[in-house]
């Protein structure tokens, strides 16, 4: 997509999601009269997908009608638990390699097949899982599965450098071959697929390639959740123009009933972060208020400052307001249609639906658990939000980047009771 287009497009959406959110206070009554039936909008979502098991390996298939393209995603289990302090970035080592030539596909070769036909194999990593992607054309699907198939199961082990960390400059070839034998096994690994193909056809395919596998006894260790008995700050030495501060606090998994009020609260945060921050005070260009979705999950603030004290006071009262003082429904309202907008432009594509469903199967309590996201938000209330706010925003752990002297510590520690 070309920049003029990019930013046609991004124009338009930006104006969509003002528009939902300045209309929504004024349609909030009407909202609650016309609300869509959200049962039969999950069962017919539901209905979409096909849930098979080969030899083991977990397989979701989600059926999109029309689409012309397919993504897939070979999803390796367990995160960070798969490695330790000795071969930290072996999978994702592993899987960069795995992604640049197989047996049968050697890196040349590998390249000119994808190029013809403008498919993309890539890999990615999390603190929760990994995955082996692929996207491709609807019409040139079979060829790039084979090439896919061969890249996840027979990959070519290069021996080259890959960065400078000490844990991954050790690594050698005969490391990746012994980490993939352990770490591909169907217990391990989940597959999602999404786009126009019939599950049936596809199962008999994928039995073809993956039924070969060793099941393996993997058994998913659920992380504790993080938390922090107190405030702390740590303070590292950069001749910087500016302060750059981070500070995350515990925040609920997205398993847990809260996660959904906290969406909301921390939305309300971001939003009123930035007209404080930036818009009343312009103490920083870009104030930040975030969630992560992760199964040990953490959400905080961001700001870059030159007086990063005054930037922290300011968001720290903020948190505070939204601990102490009553939250309008209409806010509630304004923000889930937002939530609304931004939902259904981030599923447009195949390899976003995949990355979804297989998000909520490895670490959301089920695949299922995807579609009963907007109706979740539309349930909570304001109490909903300032009781979560009052439960997680406290106990910040900040870390700036900055001068020493210009930071006092106790702005940072010093967070009032709410």
């Amino acid at each position: 997509m070309t920049n003029g287009k990019w930013f046609s497009v991004s124009v338009c959406c930006l104006f969509v999601i003002v528009l939902l959110a300045s209309s929504a206070r004024a349609q909030s009554t009407q909202t609650q009269a016309t609300a869509p039936d959200f049962q039969s909008i999950i069962a017919r979502q539901a209905a979409l997908v096909s849930e098979f098991d080969v030899n083991g390996l977990k397989v979701l298939v989600k059926r999109r009608e029309g689409s012309q393209t397919v993504a897939a995603g070979l999803f390796i289990r367990g995160g960070v638990e798969n490695i330790n302090a000795a071969n930290a970035g072996i999978e994702s080592l592993m899987l960069n390699v795995a992604s640049e030539a197989s047996t049968a596909f050697p890196r040349e070769r590998l390249r000119k097949e994808l190029s013809r036909m403008g498919t993309v194999i890539g890999e990615s990593v999390s603190y929760d899982y990994s995955v082996l992607s692929l996207t491709a054309t609807r019409s040139n699907f079979d060829r790039s599965w084979e090439i896919f198939t061969d890249v996840a199961l027979h990959p070519a082990y290069l021996n080259r450098p890959q960065g400078t960390a000490e844990s991954v400059g050790r690594l050698t070839a005969d490391d990746l071959r012994a980490y993939h034998q352990k770490i591909i096994q169907t217990s391990h690994l989940l597959l999602v697929v999404v786009g126009d193909l019939d599950p049936v056809q596809l199962k008999q395919r994928i039995a073809a390639s993956f039924a070969k596998l060793p099941r393996g006894d993997y058994k998913l260790q659920t992380p504790p959740p993080i938390t922090f008995t107190a405030s702390t700050v740590e303070v590292t030495s950069r001749e910087l123009p500016t302060n750059y501060v981070q500070g995350i606090f515990g925040a609920p998994s997205i398993t847990s009933p809260d996660i959904y009020p906290m969406r909301v609260a921390a939305s309300l945060l971001r939003d009123r972060v930035f007209e404080e921050v930036r818009v009343k005070r312009n103490l920083s260009y870009a104030p930040d208020a975030f969630l992560r979705s992760q199964s040990a999950n953490i959400g905080g603030l961001y700001v870059t400052a030159v007086d990063a004290n005054q930037a922290v006071r300011v968001m720290l009262n903020e948190i505070l307001r939204l601990q102490r003082e009553p939250i309008d429904q209409d806010d509630i309202t304004a923000v889930i249609a937002q939530f609304l907008t931004t939902y259904y432009m981030s599923q447009e594509t195949n390899a976003a639906q995949a990355a979804e469903v297989a998000q909520y199967e490895l670490i959301g309590g089920g695949w299922r658990n995807s579609l009963l996201f907007l109706e979740k938000l539309r349930a909570v209330t304001p109490a909903d939000v300032q009781r979560v706010a009052q439960k997680y925003m406290h106990n910040f752990r900040f870390v700036v980047l900055g001068n020493p002297q210009q930071i006092d510590k106790n702005v940072f520690t010093g967070q009032a009771s709410n």
